[in-house]
């Protein structure tokens, strides 16, 4: 929807509505308004609430419609459009049946009604809007609350591309968290990460794009992240996978583009016995293709369309091991010491 200004925003949205509504309110589609639409749509709301007169009856007609339509809308979308600066707070309390809530480039401090959303939302994407964790998950954007609160049904959280520098307390509050995106952020390894312990349902985790220069550390608990399936740590400074052995349940491992140089910094990866591929890529000519299965193992050397791209598991391009004439076999024998015949070994030596 084009971002204008007046009752033309009302009519053209009510028509937009009552046409394709029911894909809406069903969850099917996603509703993008811009800054400045709600803002308009907010204000006309509180003029309705408190009994001001509206010019037309049309206008009133189609702002009552909005009002009510609005409660059941489940996904929403909010960007900044042409507005250029925020003076005005943007209210979201009237999203009554709000599940997923999407926010770009949109300050989270100029939004209200976050706190009034917390126990029902099961997705959250904040890209370009924050610089801490506490100012989504405590503080609830322009809310300013200071008692933290459970979000009780948060499945998923997607804070890439912010100014996020280090983990908080308020990763405390996320219990039924299952997927967690942190990448392109200004993370830092540190001793806070006691954090992790909480996470009993994550079961995908992405930090890449960071500051990390150690693999983060958790607490050796039977709950602490033992449903983790994918980490991505792609991009960052570390220089070996020293507590990686903790996330037993690791099928997906992403450490491509560090500074890993030896195959003893690649030890850790012996116990994690979950994981199912390991994908090495060196050749590109298709006729060097070779493919082997052995047990939970299937090596590739080479990725040459996108069928093989499902089988990623382990990424180690990128890294100064990479340069060694026999990284391939080396990397194999880091994997969990499971029986391997001699023809893997061959297979995958250049």
């Amino acid at each position: 929807m084009q971002d204008v200004a007046g009752d033309e925003v009302v009519f053209k949205l009510a028509r937009l509505l009552q046409t394709h509504g029911d894909h809406v309110v069903r969850g099917e589609s996603k509703l993008c308004l811009t800054v400045s639409s709600l803002i308009y749509l907010n204000n006309r709301f509180e003029q309705i609430k408190t009994g001001q007169k509206i010019c037309t009856d049309h206008a009133r007609s189609a702002v009552t419609y909005l009002n009510d339509f609005l409660k059941k809308v489940v996904s929403l979308k909010l960007v900044p459009g042409n507005c250029s600066g925020f003076d005005v707070l943007l209210n979201v309390s009237c999203f009554k049946n709000l599940q997923y809530l999407e926010i770009k480039k949109v300050p989270l401090g100029y939004i209200k009604g976050l706190q009034s959303l917390r126990s029902q939302l099961r997705g959250l994407t904040c890209q370009r809007s924050v610089i801490a964790l506490s100012e989504v998950f405590v503080s609830c954007g322009g809310d300013l609350t200071s008692t933290p609160f459970l979000w009780s049904e948060l499945r998923e959280a997607n804070l890439s591309y912010n100014g996020i520098e280090q983990l908080d307390e308020s990763l405390k509050i996320l219990p039924k968290l299952e997927v967690l995106i942190l990448s392109h952020n200004s993370i830092k390894s540190s001793d806070r990460d006691e954090y992790w312990q909480f996470f009993s349902e994550l079961s995908y985790l992405n930090l890449g794009y960071n500051f990390l220069e150690e693999v983060p550390r958790v607490p050796c608990l039977p709950l602490c992240v033992n449903k983790l399936k994918t980490l991505i740590l792609k991009n960052n400074n570390l220089q070996n996978l020293e507590g990686i052995q903790h996330f037993s349940a690791l099928e997906t491992l992403d450490v491509s583009n560090n500074c890993i140089s030896t195959f003893e910094e690649l030890s850790p990866m012996a116990w994690l016995e979950k994981l199912t591929s390991v994908i090495i890529i060196n050749e590109i000519h298709p006729s060097h293709l070779k493919c082997i299965n052995c047990d939970n193992i299937l090596i590739i050397t080479v990725l040459v369309t996108y069928f093989f791209y499902l089988y990623y598991q382990i990424y180690l391009d990128g890294n100064p091991v990479c340069f060694h004439p026999d990284y391939r076999a080396f990397t194999v024998s880091c994997l969990s010491p499971l029986q391997k015949p001699d023809s893997v070994s061959k297979a995958v030596m250049p």
